[in-house]
């Protein structure tokens, strides 16, 4: 947490020209920030966070490299005292899980963005708070009281298998893409489908799409635990 009059760096990862110029825009109002950088993908941000220390990631989730909340526990790893605000067109439960618990700090929402609500955030979120944009409330109420979720149902081992089968892929591909026995990715996907109340793998694919585990840019997560 940074003191309300502290200066502090800011990254912005966003692929679309219009989007991150309006954030490079909004941030430029606040007189605190000392210096912004600009990256297009995951790439252009891990050059960035290699040479640099930044205090806030400004990040949008579908990124043309790589899955946006993939990067953002990446950051956590590498940068634990780096705020993250996530930018997004984005309201499934996928989403306000990692705000959930604390992986993002922030969520703004594309959908209904203000010209006040980015340094809102921004100062919010640097000075220790939490941020959610006002479009997304209702949906975050539905999140938290809901009682029959996945994230309540599934193990933190079958959340991580959910995007792998989401996407198609069969036990051997998961398996030999992870280094796991095919047999053991099978019996997780037994597991998921009877949790679930599903009974075809098409089915859990749909699913998954739904709730937000395969996302635009079609990437898969970091390897999990078999």
């Amino acid at each position: 947490m940074l003191a309300a009059s502290a200066p502090f760096a800011v990254l912005v990862v966003e692929n679309a020209r219009f989007w991150r110029d309006y954030l490079t825009d909004s941030l430029a109002r606040i007189p605190q920030i000392t210096r912004t950088g600009c990256a297009v993908d995951c790439r252009g941000a891990r050059e960035h966070i290699r040479g640099e220390t930044y205090d806030l990631l400004v990040l949008e989730l579908n990124l043309p490299d790589g899955a946006g909340l993939q990067f953002a526990s990446e950051c956590r790893q590498r940068m634990p005292t780096c705020r993250l605000l996530a930018l997004t067109s984005r309201s499934d439960n996928v989403v306000l899980r990692a705000y959930a618990t604390r992986l993002l700090d922030g969520l703004l929402w594309k959908q209904d963005l203000t010209a006040g609500q980015v340094p809102e955030a921004v100062r919010t979120i640097v000075g220790g708070g939490r941020y959610l944009a006002p479009g997304l409330r209702p949906q975050w109420l539905r999140h938290q009281h809901d009682r029959t979720g996945w994230w309540l149902i599934l193990s933190d081992r079958e959340q991580a298998l959910v995007p792998w089968f989401g996407a198609g892929l069969s036990d051997t591909e998961i398996a030999d893409a992870i280094g796991a026995c095919a047999a053991t990715i099978r019996v997780h996907r037994q597991h998921i489908l009877a949790k679930l109340g599903l009974h075809r793998t098409i089915e859990l694919m749909r699913w998954a799409l739904a709730q937000g585990f395969i996302g635009t840019t079609s990437d898969l997560p970091h390897k999990p635990a078999a």
